[in-house]
């Protein structure tokens, strides 16, 4: 992120977690960066909350599979 300003960086996480329909981490990311004491830590805490949208992501393509076994008569 070479030093970008923060505040733009957690703008713009904010909207792809809310795009993602992440709207509550997307306030508690906005919330708990003011607690963070430095530029590295507040780029990390953006880091977990945006890994939150792939852990969502990867739930849902699974959730996906698991449906399309059901309905092919493959459940394990």
């Amino acid at each position: 992120m070479n030093h970008e300003n923060i505040f733009g960086i957690v703008g713009k996480a904010m909207r792809e977690l809310s795009h993602a329909g992440m709207h509550d981490e997307a306030k508690e990311l906005s919330s708990t960066m003011w607690e963070c004491k430095s530029y590295d830590e507040a780029v990390m805490l953006v880091n977990k909350f945006l890994g939150m949208i792939q852990e969502s992501k990867m739930s849902e393509e699974e959730a996906d599979a698991e449906w399309d076994r059901h309905w092919a008569g493959e459940e394990e």
